[in-house]
């Protein structure tokens, strides 16, 4: 029989390092950044990379220095959403790519989890820096 943990049961490490940039840590995080960390892992992961569910993965960092029309950004949307609602424990995903001229493509990514509790991811792609944000 397998049992589902709860949000707040989960613990693992941060894959953020102090300045922001993705890499290994021994710094130990629960709950809702555990949610908001697997889905930043799914967003900046190339798609069968990741060992645990290799038909997952959308590597974001693609429009680091991409120039996109209307119509590429809400695809991009779309399929940053889909990606995001694929994670355990996230009941509804959203995305928005805005432009911003010193730091390139943003992205904001809020979520519902399956508790009724919203988390806000937030991304520089073009500073491959990720900043949580709990709302």
């Amino acid at each position: 029989m397998t049992t589902t943990l709860k949000i707040a049961q989960l613990r693992e490490h941060s894959c953020l390092l102090p300045d922001g940039s993705l890499g290994m840590t021994s710094r130990p995080i629960t709950g809702r950044l555990c949610v908001g960390q697997h889905v930043l892992n799914a967003l900046f992961t190339p798609r069968g990379s990741l060992s645990w569910a290799r038909d997952r993965g959308l590597d974001v960092r693609q429009l680091e220095h991409a120039d996109l029309s209307a119509l590429e950004i809400r695809r991009w949307e779309t399929a940053i959403a889909a990606e995001a609602r694929r994670v355990d424990y996230v009941r509804t995903a959203a995305a928005r790519l805005t432009l911003d001229e010193e730091r390139g493509w943003l992205l904001e990514v809020p979520l519902v989890l399956t508790d009724g509790s919203t988390f806000a991811l937030q991304v520089a792609i073009s500073e491959a820096v990720a900043a949580f944000t709990g709302a």
